[in-house]
């Protein structure tokens, strides 16, 4: 969750596309570094995608909203879907073969 927190705390949310290609390829790429230290996180997010080194400051409600959520509904792995209530953990590259079978499979049990 922490590492997480940290990415939010950095992304520029003005800029919807590059956030969106940045998170693309940190999912991707989760193996990597999700289990850096933070200042070794930090470094990751400056040096390769040029975010900025102190915290966006208009992001940290966002982000504390996003751990919130998390928690609250015991997310352990993202992406993780909800349907129903029940919680539905990805895989990354998300498929769309993958989340019509899990969706279809939900909507089976209504």
């Amino acid at each position: 969750m922490l590492p997480g927190t940290l990415v939010h705390l950095c992304l520029d949310f003005s800029d919807p596309k590059r956030t969106l290609e940045i998170i693309t390829d940190l999912y991707a790429t989760q193996d990597d570094w999700k289990d850096l230290p933070s200042n070794e996180l930090k470094a990751l997010l400056v040096h390769t995608y040029h975010l900025p080194e102190e915290e966006v400051r208009e992001n940290t409600e966002i982000s504390l909203s996003f751990t919130k959520e998390a928690i609250d509904r015991e997310v352990k792995v993202v992406p993780t879907i909800f349907i129903n209530g029940k919680r539905k953990p990805l895989t990354f590259p998300l498929r769309k073969e993958e989340v019509k079978k899990i969706v279809e499979e939900e909507i089976v049990t209504l």
